[in-house]
């Protein structure tokens, strides 16, 4: 849904464009947060009055020229006002949490297993230095797979 302070005939234009069903005009900053606490949601803001719904959101977000508390409220900011950035920077946020994940467990598998080895002296200290150099080296490509996104 969208919930907006703006006036009605706005809200069911931009709604329309979006191809959103149900929506709300003119709500206060506290209907914003009562709805909000009810609702995980991704939140967009750009005025003064935004400010609480952006950091009660899930997700929030502020538009390039918001006021300087929406920006600071926010958890992520547009650098231009075009909405329709949201779809790919949802799609942007999972593939990097899968990637840190990915990450990570490699990280952990890496340490788990060989720097006991390492560190016993069961492993020559050549090998054990490019393992580590292989493990950090996947966790650069396996990141920069990002950069397509």
């Amino acid at each position: 849904g969208l919930l907006s302070g703006d006036r009605a005939e706005v809200v069911e234009e931009l709604a329309g464009r979006l191809g959103i069903a149900q929506f709300r005009a003119r709500q206060s900053p506290e209907q914003k947060l009562r709805w909000i606490a009810q609702h995980p949601c991704v939140f967009v803001g750009d005025g003064l009055n935004d400010g609480p719904a952006l950091q009660a959101a899930g997700v929030g977000v502020a538009v390039s020229g918001a006021t300087d508390l929406a920006q600071h409220s926010a958890g992520i900011q547009l650098m231009r006002t075009d909405l329709s950035l949201l779809p790919r920077l949802l799609r942007l946020s999972r593939q990097t949490r899968r990637v840190v994940r990915q990450n990570l467990a490699w990280a952990f598998l890496y340490n788990l297993l060989l720097v006991p080895l390492a560190a016993s002296g069961s492993m020559n200290p050549g090998w054990a230095g490019l393992a580590m150099a292989v493990s950090s080296l996947s966790v650069v490509v396996n990141s920069l797979r990002l950069r397509g996104a």
